[in-house]
């Protein structure tokens, strides 16, 4: 399906939820995810997909609603089991090709924006006579722990990067729509003018 726009034409593609499924699927075998995972982020997919009207099929950018628009239909009580975190690495595997992570300048800025970043603190060297066992295990423990942080992050960014372009598309889609609706508006005025002309000149 093919919309026109005032730049260039925008094409979104078709998936059925089988579809779908299989491609996810296919993912989590490249990425070896636990069986007990997937099934977690299998049937989170399913309930998502069961939450739109259109069970058949859809265009593609429903299933970055499904996958990222998580604001639309948080849970009570936040996951876990790290089982959206994986969907949506999941998602990213098995539509490489559909999905970019690189942000507009318009999310560029949103991103700079909304994200500050804290200064970091000034290095204060440790002695080496006060580098025993406590030490290495509590900078192994921060490590992680920044590592943990900086994932997170990088998922938070890729998460609202997404669901931006995301809307960005389907704005840009609507846009078309409108586009296309005035122009029939205008054609069934001016067929319905020529016919009240006609009208008039018969009488």
């Amino acid at each position: 399906m093919r919309y026109a726009t005032e730049s260039s034409a925008y094409e979104t593609t078709v998936y059925s939820v089988e579809d779908l499924e299989a491609r996810l699927v296919v993912a989590a075998g490249k990425m070896n995810t636990p069986p007990g995972i997937f099934d977690r982020v299998r049937q989170s997919f399913l309930r998502r997909c069961e939450l739109c009207n259109d069970t058949r099929g859809r265009h593609f950018e429903h299933l970055l609603h499904i996958s990222y628009a998580t604001h639309y239909y948080k849970p009570k009580s936040p996951s876990t089991d790290g089982s959206s975190l994986t969907l949506n690495k999941l998602v990213i595997r098995a539509f490489p090709h559909h999905i970019t992570t690189a942000p507009s300048p318009v999310i560029s800025r949103a991103l700079a924006s909304t994200l500050p970043r804290r200064p970091r603190s000034e290095k204060r060297p440790i002695p080496e006579e006060q580098k025993d066992d406590k030490y290495f295990e509590r900078r192994k423990r921060n490590n992680l722990a920044a590592k943990k942080s900086r994932d997170a992050r990088k998922a938070r960014e890729d998460e609202i990067a997404l669901r931006a372009c995301f809307l960005e598309k389907e704005n840009a889609v609507l846009r078309a729509q409108v586009n296309t609706l005035r122009e029939e508006a205008h054609s069934l005025r001016q067929m319905l003018m020529h016919k009240r002309h006609g009208e008039w000149a018969k009488t």
